[in-house]
């Protein structure tokens, strides 16, 4: 058997996970948002892919007319979007706001998440008017 170089094996593998994340991504936004002319003008990027210069100069590539920018250039931090993402969709199913629709990829509407009270209940449901 030959001795294989698992360093060039290693980077083959991660090159190829790339590339088909890029192709992947490519083709939802072409399928879902540029062939329906929808606008399409910024990608704001966030976690791990943000600091992956091969993953967001290819898609830049793939994507050309779309610029892809690290989340930071909107203005919002990063390490908060995830609390921030849950803490909406908390308050969403509060008001009792359906999450869901074309733009999800989910069919129909839904309650972003189910309310289990707690002995504050009655308190927390009065501030949110």
């Amino acid at each position: 058997m030959r001795n294989i170089n698992k360093n060039n094996l290693n980077n083959s593998v991660v090159a190829t996970a790339t590339a088909l994340t890029v192709e992947s991504i490519g083709r939802a936004y072409e399928q879902h948002i540029l062939r329906k002319k929808l606008p399409l003008h910024t990608v704001y990027i966030c976690g791990g892919g943000a600091k992956n210069h091969a993953l967001t100069s290819w898609l830049q590539d793939r994507l050309p007319t779309v610029t892809f920018s690290p989340l930071e250039a909107s203005g919002l931090d990063p390490q908060y979007i995830e609390a921030q993402a849950f803490a909406l969709y908390g308050y969403m199913s509060l008001q009792g706001s359906p999450l869901g629709g074309s733009w999800t990829g989910v069919r129909g509407f839904g309650s972003p998440g189910h309310i289990t009270p707690g002995k504050n209940w009655g308190t927390l449901f009065t501030k949110l008017d």
